[in-house]
């Protein structure tokens, strides 16, 4: 199944198919579109949050590349279908600041959220220029990070896996696991990092 942009809409699309025409791209307007909002925040929910930020980091720079044609359009397929699902991860699980994960799980203030990412205790990746820590990593209800984590980020690192990797990999769905579900949905399971290792080891 492709996933969609949750955030399109009929009138959007429309603008989309004409702004790929006029600059000749070579490119599905449901693409262009997740693209345009990526690289300049034209989205509801970036309009709820936050100033768009500058772009920093490298996953910055394929969405402008990208939206500028200098892609080819198979990847720019590819590029517009990983944001989608960083998309679904925001919306689904939210994607915290550092100062949200302090307050709301209790950390001392000798133990902020990027000292946690250097213990591999939290994955944390960047979005839009700004370090962001996604929300399935934590039980809401006990304040806590899922003990696995740490297992998972061990098991990521050894692999040459980072945590953009990790991440992407915990919210796809896989065969690994009953139904095609994601690593995400088992959590609680004793299973999960020797499941994450074998997936892993094959795709390495």
């Amino acid at each position: 199944m492709t996933l969609k942009n949750p955030h399109s809409s009929p009138k959007m699309l429309a603008r989309a198919k004409l702004a790929t025409a006029r600059n000749g791209l070579d490119m599905d307007p449901e693409d262009f579109l997740t693209l345009w909002q990526a690289v300049h925040g034209d989205s509801p929910k970036q309009a709820r949050t936050e100033e768009l930020q500058p772009q920093a980091d490298g996953w910055s720079k394929q969405l402008e590349d990208a939206l500028r044609g200098s892609a080819s359009p198979q990847m720019a397929k590819s590029i517009a279908a990983t944001e989608r699902l960083w998309i679904r991860i925001e919306d689904e699980f939210g994607m915290l600041t550092s100062e949200e994960v302090t307050t709301q799980f209790g950390l001392p203030a000798e133990e902020s959220a990027s000292a946690l990412i250097d213990q591999g205790v939290i994955v944390g990746v960047l979005r839009r220029g700004k370090l962001r820590f996604p929300g399935f990593q934590f039980d809401f209800e006990t304040k806590q990070v899922w003990p696995v984590i740490k297992t998972l980020i061990r098991i990521a690192a050894e692999h040459n896996y980072d945590m953009v990797d990790l991440t992407l990999l915990m919210v796809s769905p896989s065969t690994y696991f009953e139904g095609g579900s994601r690593p995400v949905d088992h959590l609680d399971d004793p299973d999960l990092p020797d499941k994450i290792r074998n997936k892993i080891s094959v795709e390495w």
